[in-house]
């Protein structure tokens, strides 16, 4: 795990690209999947605002993360794994992961 509570991260301004007639099914697609597949958790983020990671807690199947707003209103967006979340945290970041495969595949 990457990122650990206080990490704090900023909704971009843009807004959800719309539906423009002419469009081919392979645009569609890429607008309703988004860049990390994750355009409903962003959704649920006001643009701009700045956000810190509260709490991640199991939840049945999923994993959520609380984030707070300045203005302290909560949003928990549960993700189907951990690293389906630092993925949508890092691209919001503008920052590339880490590799840590390495550390369970090497031997001393």
């Amino acid at each position: 795990m990457h990122y650990i509570v206080g990490t704090q991260i900023i909704t971009n301004n843009r807004t959800i690209p719309k539906i423009r007639p002419g469009m081919t099914s392979q645009q569609l697609q890429s607008l309703s999947k988004g860049k990390s597949n994750n355009t409903s958790m962003l959704s649920k983020l006001k643009p701009g605002e700045k956000y810190t990671l509260t709490r991640i807690f199991k939840q049945d199947n999923d994993v959520v993360y609380t984030f707070i707003d300045t203005g302290g209103n909560r949003e928990n967006l549960a993700f189907d794994s951990v690293k389906s979340a630092e993925k949508f945290i890092s691209e919001l970041r503008g920052e590339a992961l880490p590799d840590y495969s390495y550390a369970y595949t090497s031997t001393d």
